[in-house]
């Protein structure tokens, strides 16, 4: 090349590079120029400042020096393969300012070619585009935790993203739909819809659907088909439309509205349907809405009650207690109230209401409003009226009186002119026991239950003839007499369900009767039977204490009987025992009398032989004491008593006799026991029985007879009479205690009843064991203070 062409060329660089200069510096965002390898040429000054260097610090950096290192690998194989291909390249990369911060930017780097197709140059545009890739991460991020699926399509209607929750809706993961198409997602009757609808969308852009909220049918991958509603939103690039739908599954919300939707009509059906009056009012008392049993409870109609304030219809006696349940419910104090009030019905009669009223929130549409469940009381009102003015009458009284007071209070309270209460005890003929003609008291009569009114219900039925009754029973005569047309009658029952007697109201007018009149009569009906329950327990209890008298008194007599006998069987013993003391004062008389005749009377030894002869004289009148007490005949006597002190004395009683039968008599006495509350000669008696039973038991073979008193663990006196005679009779342990029961010939088998009937009246038990070796053991228990206290 010559001198002119090279300076020529010369011209030419120079002048291209003024012009890629004022280029460069006229584009506002950062730009740089390389050479076919790479290296830098030029920059612009926005890619100075970004980057707060000089061209000639840029220009010995590296590519590691501006791009982020978690981008470094793509950046560096995209400019390779660009280098290498020499086609235009795009990528994204974050570059780092001057002061350190890394944003994203768009490089498009495209080559500049000279006349032969030569690369000259890149020439590289930067492009911040961070506010966009922030907030394309931050919808990435909203889209891929979305509980609805997300789903995009291109023109073509294939699948190009779908987030997480396609695997929770449909049932696919998201990698399975990439490339397939959006049908797969629809059920088969709606695809063709959704095809031609589709192309005509990108034909004329004409929508054939809401593309917001739209409700359709989603197929799930088993094939089960769901209700969806779907959001959708188009975006378009050069590369196309991209369609992007929000799909929701709304099963549990149409499920909800199907329940809701269900449950109103079920409301609906109550409210219209219900027996009991229901009514809505608002905040003011006003109605707004009735039921058919409202309406028809008070006589008006929905339009006219619309038209009222519920206090208005209220007795106004009611209403302030009405009003302020009312304003403690506005108030929250309460939730709910139940209140018994009376209505004035369109008729002007007063009827008794049970009302209870809550207070139901309002929603968004509705505003809240009362509502009352009423129910119409005014027979039980009038019922319990009934009841108590029965009751009234009939509770002081007893046996004839309140018979007397129930027919006359039962006929006058429920408006019959008869009534009547029987008795019946073979369900043939019956009588009464009280009866109410409607101006006072009949006679109380008997009569033949066959062909009257009163005959099934004195087989257990209740019975009711509103009227007619003369001609359903015309051989009944007291009908007749009566000039009766009606009859309600309850059965009397006793504890096992028989029939015993019955009550019955009667008028000579046609009778209605509720529900709640037979129960009233039923209630009454059980009174009754009560009461003649208890007049039959006194008649028993009576009857009862007579004969306990008599068997009490006869007891008494069979004691004082045993007592006697027991003390004939003795006689010889006694007399023996009473002659040695009364033999002891004759000698010590004879022996007073020789020391006072002596020359010198001996005064000191005859006041000693005086003395030992009243002894003797003391000793002789208290056996003969003790004898008369066993013969008197009297009423019991409770004192605090000695049980030691008996025993002695029983033991000084029977010696004698016990001597004469070879037995030897011992005692082992507890001397700490305390005195028991008893009668005295009642515990000689038993003692007397069971010791002279145990010396009868040795009377062929001689032997020892123990007694011991003792506290036992329970705090009671144990006394125990043990002998070695023959024995009780095998099996017979119990038996013996039994009246009349005896193994000897001449004996009355009374004596071990007796004992046990005394024993017992004292709160105490007897009973008889045999001995191990031989013999007998009798033992019986006493009640003691400590006992009876803990």
């Amino acid at each position: 090349m010559d001198m002119t062409e090279r300076k020529q060329a010369e011209g030419a660089q120079q002048a291209r590079e003024l012009d890629l200069r004022l280029i460069l510096d006229s584009i506002p965002a950062p730009v740089a120029v390389m050479t076919p390898s790479g290296q830098v040429e030029s920059v612009n000054q926005p890619t100075l400042d970004y980057f707060g260097k000089t061209f000639e610090e840029l220009k010995r950096w590296g590519t590691s020096d501006a791009v982020h290192p978690d981008d470094l690998p793509h950046a560096i194989a995209v400019w390779k393969e660009a280098i290498e291909t020499g086609q235009p390249y795009d990528v994204k990369e974050r570059l780092r300012r001057f002061d350190g911060v890394y944003r994203w930017f768009g490089a498009r780097g495209f080559p500049l070619r000279d006349l032969d197709g030569r690369i000259l140059n890149w020439c590289v545009l930067i492009t911040d585009i961070d506010d966009r890739e922030r907030a394309e991460e931050a919808l990435r991020v909203v889209v891929e935790t979305a509980n609805d699926a997300v789903v995009s399509v291109d023109e073509s209607g294939a699948i190009q993203f779908a987030n997480p929750a396609t695997m929770r809706v449909f049932g696919y993961e998201p990698n399975e739909l990439i490339g397939k198409p959006l049908t797969i997602l629809m059920p088969e009757f709606m695809r063709k819809q959704h095809e031609g609808g589709f192309r005509r969308y990108l034909a004329t852009g004409q929508r054939h659907l809401n593309w917001q909220a739209a409700e359709f049918t989603g197929r799930h991958r088993n094939g089960r088909e769901f209700p969806v509603e779907i959001s959708l939103g188009v975006s378009v690039t050069e590369r196309g439309h991209t369609f992007t739908g929000f799909i929701r599954d709304v099963s549990a919300r149409k499920r909800a509205q199907e329940d809701l939707r269900r449950s109103e009509q079920r409301w609906r059906a109550v409210f219209e349907n219900s027996a009991i009056g229901v009514a809505l009012t608002d905040m003011t008392g006003r109605f707004v809405a009735t039921n058919s049993a409202y309406q028809k409870m008070l006589g008006y109609s929905e339009e006219e009650l619309n038209k009222q304030i519920f206090l208005e219809l209220t007795v106004e006696d009611d209403r302030k207690e009405n009003w302020a349940l009312i304003a403690e419910l506005v108030e929250g104090k309460r939730s709910q109230f139940q209140i018994e009030k009376r209505y004035r019905r369109k008729d002007r009669r007063l009827i008794w209401v049970s009302n209870n009223v809550s207070l139901v929130p309002g929603t968004e549409d509705v505003p809240q409003f009362l509502m009352a469940l009423s129910e119409d009381i005014t027979g039980r009102k009038q019922a319990e009226d009934t009841f108590r003015l029965i009751v009234a009458g009939t509770a002081p009284t007893t046996g004839s009186d309140f018979f007397q007071s129930l027919v006359q209070h039962m006929a006058q309270a429920l408006r019959a002119r008869y009534a009547l209460v029987t008795a019946c005890d073979d369900q043939k003929r019956a009588r009464t026991l009280a009866f109410w003609k409607g101006d006072g008291f009949g006679e109380d009569f008997e009569f033949d239950i066959a062909d009257t009114p009163c005959e099934n219900v004195l087989h257990g039925e209740v019975c009711h003839y509103r009227e007619g009754l003369q001609g359903l029973f015309p051989l009944d005569k007291l009908v007749a007499d009566w000039h009766a047309e009606s009859y309600l009658g309850v059965p009397m029952l006793d504890h096992s369900n028989r029939v015993i007697g019955h009550i019955a109201i009667l008028d000579n007018k046609p009778m209605d009767a509720d529900l709640r009149t037979i129960d009233l009569l039923k209630i009454f009906a059980s009174r009754g039977a009560a009461e003649l329950k208890r007049q039959k327990a006194e008649d028993e209890l009576q009857a009862a204490l007579k004969e306990s008298e008599r068997m009490r008194e006869e007891l008494a007599h069979l004691a004082h009987l045993n007592r006697v006998s027991i003390m004939g069987e003795l006689t010889a013993s006694l007399a023996h025992e009473i002659n040695q003391p009364i033999g002891a004062a004759a000698t010590n008389a004879q022996a007073c009398l020789r020391f006072l005749n002596r020359e010198q009377p001996d005064v000191s030894e005859a006041c000693e032989a005086a003395l030992e002869m009243v002894r003797d004289a003391t000793r002789a009148v208290d056996i003969i004491d003790r004898v008369r007490s066993m013969y008197r005949k009297g009423s019991p006597h409770q004192e605090m008593v000695d049980i030691n002190e008996v025993i002695l004395e029983m033991v000084v009683m029977l010696r004698d006799e016990a001597n004469r039968n070879s037995v030897k008599m011992h005692t082992e006495l507890d001397e700490t026991l305390p005195q028991v509350m008893a009668d005295r000669v009642q515990l000689q008696q038993g003692l007397m029985n069971l010791m002279m039973n145990g010396i009868e038991a040795m009377r062929d073979s001689g032997g020892e007879l123990s007694i011991k008193s003792q506290l036992d663990e329970d705090g009671q006196l144990r006394i125990s009479i043990s002998d070695t005679g023959v024995g009780l009779p095998t099996g017979k342990e119990t038996e013996i205690f039994n009246s009349f029961f005896t193994t000897k010939s001449e004996g009355t088998g009374l004596g071990l009843a007796i004992t046990r009937t005394i024993v017992e009246s004292h709160g105490g038990r007897v009973w008889a064991t045999n001995n191990t070796l031989r013999g007998a053991t009798f033992q019986f228990t006493l009640p003691s203070k400590k006992a009876a206290h803990a």
